[in-house]
């Protein structure tokens, strides 16, 4: 096997390389395994497509991911959807079919809750966390809650899974976890993140855009393998432009910071979290499979302008200012696509709109 280093702070691959078989993956050196970065659109062609992925933290805080290749390419996740289409044998009484795992229930999930609670109010809705502290709160909403520790085995018709990567030490790891409580019976939905695509220069981006390679960074890497192992045992996974409500998002941190050394013309992606909640639910109810679709509401801005929209609105006190200078970053997202595949629309059809009607 090849074990792969992606922890460039303290990368000591020269030094180690003959002795491990170790790979660097950096940029500058990802080319030597992918010399394509796309497969299909959406995905990428690298060594995930042919070898199982395997990771390890070693004793300096440095993560290393093994790829084992053979002759015969076994794509990652196969050992894990045979184990998914066996647990899919298992009866499903009638009165189930709608139960619902929600792996990571905080914002985003304990509004998925609520709106599949009012399509399917017979339903039963788990909300799977890493502690106990808002259990209380999930049973309030009628939820029954437990911990990762406390599953009993059984498998789900639908399963979504909405933590983010900062909550978890092997976040591949924790999403093929909760790939296996899956029973193929229903739908699989991945919440990732715009993040992933490679765009930083203004231009447009959409469902089929180019993705980072792996090594770029350590959040788009554990983003990437777990988008990889959610497609291959055929879920669907969701990429979500930045999420806001009235007291939460990015125009919350700025008035908070009151200055920072940003671009004001860097251009940001939003969506309303009820938003991504609803679109969530369609893609858990499209009855597709390894899909990629693509959350945000059509009205890319720039960091100036979000602000200023706060500022106008009257709602909010404070402002913030951009220090920064130099050519402005960022991509601007289009979903039509997704639109048109899950007959979807956003109720807040914009950041602007929407403080204005706070």
């Amino acid at each position: 096997s090849t074990r792969v280093h992606v922890n460039e702070a303290r990368c000591t691959c020269s030094a180690m390389a003959k002795a491990t078989n170790t790979v660097c993956v950096h940029p500058f050196r990802l080319k030597k395994l992918a010399k394509d970065p796309i497969a299909r659109p959406g995905r990428p062609r690298n060594v995930l497509a042919r070898a199982e992925v395997r990771s390890q933290v070693l004793a300096d805080g440095s993560v290393l991911y093994r790829f084992r290749e053979s002759a015969d390419p076994k794509p990652i996740g196969t050992e894990m959807k045979q184990q998914v289409q066996q647990k899919s044998e298992e009866s499903v009484e009638d009165g189930h079919m709608h139960d619902l795992l929600i792996v990571g229930p905080g914002v985003l999930g304990s509004m998925v809750a609520e709106l599949w609670l009012q399509r399917f109010p017979k339903a039963r809705v788990v909300g799977q966390t890493n502690t106990e502290r808002s259990h209380g709160r999930l049973r309030a909403m009628g939820l029954e809650p437990r911990t990762k520790f406390q599953g009993d085995g059984t498998s789900f018709p639908y399963v979504i899974f909405c933590a983010p990567p900062s909550g978890s030490d092997d976040y591949p790891k924790e999403v093929a976890e909760a790939v296996q409580h899956w029973n193929h019976k229903g739908g699989l939905v991945f919440t990732s993140s715009a993040g992933v695509y490679q765009e930083n220069n203004l231009g447009t981006c959409n469902e089929e855009s180019q993705l980072q390679l792996l090594g770029n960074s350590e959040r788009s890497d554990k983003l990437l393998l777990a988008e990889e192992i959610v497609h291959e045992v055929g879920g669907n996974v969701v990429r979500l432009a930045g999420l806001y409500t009235a007291d939460r998002g990015a125009h919350m941190f700025f008035l908070k910071a009151s200055s920072v050394s940003r671009c004001g013309e860097n251009v940001i992606n939003l969506i309303h979290y009820e938003d991504a909640a609803a679109l969530t639910v369609e893609a858990l109810l499209a009855g597709t499979r390894s899909k990629y679709y693509l959350g945000c509401d059509n009205h890319p801005l720039t960091l100036a302008a979000m602000m200023k929209y706060v500022v106008d609105s009257g709602n909010y006190e404070g402002g913030c200012k951009f220090l920064g200078d130099g050519p402005p970053q960022g991509k601007k997202l289009n979903n039509d696509k997704t639109r048109h595949e899950l007959s979807w629309e956003p109720k807040h059809a914009s950041f602007e709109i929407f403080v204005n009607k706070i």
